[in-house]
């Protein structure tokens, strides 16, 4: 069953219930909560004291491991032999003691006893020792002491006085200078009365907690069953009331009030009630404002039909006249639309003229623009052929002007040739007299001929450079008439076609411009044709659409007309219509007790 299908108390007394489920959840939670947090304040308690206690004990070890160092040290030094300064340390460990009854005992690796408290275990050995569960106890404490930092070693033994084994926990570290292990420890079972202490005071507390909540709760639960009792109750009684002054109010009878307690209210069924009572005021206004307007409608549908068979005649002769006027407007229509088509080809070759102006305008201007550069080109080209011929000019007279060298070589050659003949003379004459001289003069005759042979290839060598020379000064003569009449051809023929050129481009350049000034003002007029046409055209299509348009309407307004005549025949059915809504509204307003 759903919960729309429940009563309203049964759904308040659902939601107490709920929620005192609810809250003993969160009790019990809390409850298992709180044990748990016991139960871990216990474990750091015991790991705390444990810790603790090892802490002591390794200290105790290791301040005797500090004496030891301390007489062996003593032993290096050569106060004492090994057998002194082991005897000197038992002495000492024996009399040492820490806390209520904390000793020492000292064991050698192979388990001999060295120290106990002086009795007669002393100097036996207990390698094979265990305790009351079997566990060799002397062999782990001397392997826990043999490690790194040694170690601790729980084990079962009697107390002094006692046959009992009790737990106890050692620790031992090893002295290798002596081969020893120094151990010492204590009972633990103090650690297990300390926890089982805390363990049951915890208990204890948690069962009063326990205590405390049920007869909170109950407390709580019973408070809570009363104010829901109480609640539904309220509610329920104000539920049926409410439904019983619907129920009256849907039969039609207004006169009906609920009971001024419940417009007192400032909860939300005082909020449900003045809602209720403004609703019913207003209803009750409508169904009178209903029954005034009911006979209101019955007179106005009486008046509309009379009036409606007035328009409908009035209506037929407007449909009349319309058509007429809608078969004018198609014939001025036609009419525009041929004007028109005219003034739109009239247009098109206007455009068409005037684009060619703006095309040649655009081609003149070009025109008028390579003239002038062409002229510009032309006075920049003169003027370098003219600085070029100067230069050219300049040059060849100073190369005509160094070409004299070759005239004085030839005078230096000459001069060399009758060197060398005056040389081979010298010669020869040198030859005759080492001829003479005999042997004494073998070694000038070689000198002799050789400044002889120079002398021959030196005339040789004149010779071809004389022949040298005349061709060069030959060829200096022809280059001299050659460049004067290419002087002649730059200064004369070249410059008169610049000028020509020039000229002609200058002209050209005039012409352009006067081309240009025609073909501007024929496009203006051009343009102002076109902008003249457009106007024209624009205003033949605007009465041209004005007429279409009108066309169009005068027949809408006909079809419209045929249309409202039409809907003013089903407006008189729809009146009547009306006029008998009215009288069965009337009927059904008239059940109403206001």
């Amino acid at each position: 069953m759903g919960l729309k299908n429940l009563k309203v108390k049964t759904k308040v007394n659902l939601l107490v219930g709920f929620l005192l489920m609810v809250t003993i959840v969160m009790v019990v939670i809390s409850m298992m909560n709180q044990s748990v947090s016991a139960k871990r304040s216990r474990q750091a308690l015991e790991e705390t004291i444990r810790n603790d206690y090892d802490n002591n004990v390794k200290n105790q070890v290791e301040n005797v491991i500090s004496l030891l160092e301390n007489i062996y040290s003593q032993y290096e030094a050569g106060d004492y032999t090994l057998e002194e300064a082991k005897a000197v340390s038992a002495e000492l460990i024996r009399y040492l003691s820490y806390g209520e009854d904390g000793y020492f005992w000292v064991d050698t690796y192979d388990g001999v006893n060295v120290v106990m408290m002086g009795n007669e275990t002393e100097g036996t050995n207990r390698m094979d020792l265990v305790d009351v569960n079997g566990f060799p106890l002397i062999q782990e404490i001397i392997k826990a002491a043999r490690q790194e930092g040694g170690g601790f070693t729980n084990y079962w033994f009697p107390k002094p006085g006692e046959t009992n084994a009790s737990p106890k926990r050692s620790y031992s570290l090893a002295f290798e200078p002596f081969n020893w292990v120094i151990g010492t420890g204590n009972y633990t079972d103090y650690i297990d009365n300390i926890i089982n202490t805390v363990t049951q005071e915890e208990k204890n507390e948690f069962n009063s907690s326990i205590f405390r909540y049920t007869i909170i709760f109950m407390i709580a639960m019973a408070v809570g069953i009363l104010i829901s009792f109480v609640m539904s109750r309220d509610i329920n009684t104000a539920f049926k009331t409410i439904s019983s002054y619907l129920k009256t109010l849907s039969t039609g009878d207004f006169t009906v009030k609920l009971p001024p307690s419940y417009l007192t209210r400032k909860d939300d069924f005082g909020e449900l009630a003045k809602g209720l009572e403004t609703m019913k005021e207003s209803v009750a206004r409508l169904v009178n404002s209903t029954k005034q307007e009911a006979d209101k409608i019955i007179d106005v549908v009486g008046y509309i039909n009379q009036n409606m068979h007035g328009l409908n005649d009035n209506i037929e002769d407007v449909a009349a006249t319309t058509e007429e006027l809608a078969a004018s407007m198609e014939e001025t229509a036609a009419s525009a639309e041929e004007m028109s088509s005219t003034a739109i080809q009239i247009e098109v070759a206007s455009r068409t003229i005037a684009e060619k102006s703006q095309e040649g305008a655009v081609q003149v201007i070009e025109i008028s623009k390579r003239a002038s550069k062409s002229h510009m080109e032309v006075k920049e080209t003169q003027e370098k052929a003219r600085k070029i011929g100067d230069e050219i000019e300049q040059k060849l007279q100073k190369a005509l002007e160094q070409a004299e060298v070759v005239k004085q070589i030839n005078i230096l050659s000459d001069a060399i040739l009758g060197i060398s003949t005056q040389t081979n003379l010298l010669a020869l004459n040198a030859s005759i007299e080492a001829a003479r001289a005999g042997e004494a003069g073998k070694g000038f005759s070689v000198v002799a001929d050789q400044i002889r042979l120079l002398a021959e290839q030196s005339k040789n060598t004149v010779s071809k450079i004389q022949e040298v020379t005349k061709e060069v000064m030959e060829a200096v003569s022809n280059l001299s008439e050659s460049s004067g009449s290419l002087l002649d051809f730059v200064s004369n023929d070249i410059a008169v076609s610049f000028r020509r050129f020039s000229d002609m481009t200058k002209l050209y350049k005039e012409d352009a411009i006067y081309m240009d000034d025609m073909i501007t003002d024929f496009s203006a007029t051009a343009q102002e044709l076109l902008a003249s046409i457009e106007n024209v055209i624009r205003a033949v299509e605007e009465v041209a659409q004005a007429a279409t348009e009108g066309a169009m309407g005068t027949g809408d307004i006909a079809e419209k007309i045929t249309d409202v005549t039409g809907k003013s025949s089903d407006v008189m059915k729809q009146v009547e219509s009306s006029r008998d809504s009215s009288e069965k509204l009337k009927k059904e307003i008239a059940n109403f007790i206001v």
